[in-house]
């Protein structure tokens, strides 16, 4: 259970640093563009997506194995937790959830699933 705690505080840093990485550069090139929002949030994903790929890799899961076999699992996760970020708030609003805690419930629980997913299927340990 030690070994879980540790490896989700790892998780947590490593995420927070994407997420900061995806911030900033988002942010810089919004300011260095005059304002094209939708090409500095894709420079900002990419950037975010890259931190999050050599961290979790090597910092949150010691992962011994290849990038280039890591890296489109990886993809499929960033592509799964986009997807259910999006289809989860939408479901929340039909049933009548209002939308910021539809909003909080995908922030809450989008993480956890890719946690789940990257430590079976993506590092397997």
């Amino acid at each position: 259970m030690v070994s879980e705690t540790k490896k989700l505080i790892r998780y947590l840093i490593i995420g927070g640093l994407a997420a900061a990485t995806h911030f900033s550069v988002a942010w810089l090139a919004i300011h260095a563009r005059s304002g094209i929002a939708p090409f500095a949030a894709a420079l900002g994903f990419s950037a975010g997506f890259i931190v999050s790929l050599v961290g979790h890799h090597s910092f949150t899961f010691k992962s011994n194995q290849k990038m280039h076999v890591v890296a489109p699992k990886m993809a499929v996760i960033a592509i799964f937790g986009i997807s259910y970020n999006a289809i989860l708030v939408q479901a929340l609003l039909i049933i009548g959830i209002g939308t910021d805690l539809a909003i909080l419930a995908g922030i809450a629980t989008t993480p956890l699933a890719n946690y789940i997913l990257m430590r079976l299927w993506v590092f397997r340990v």
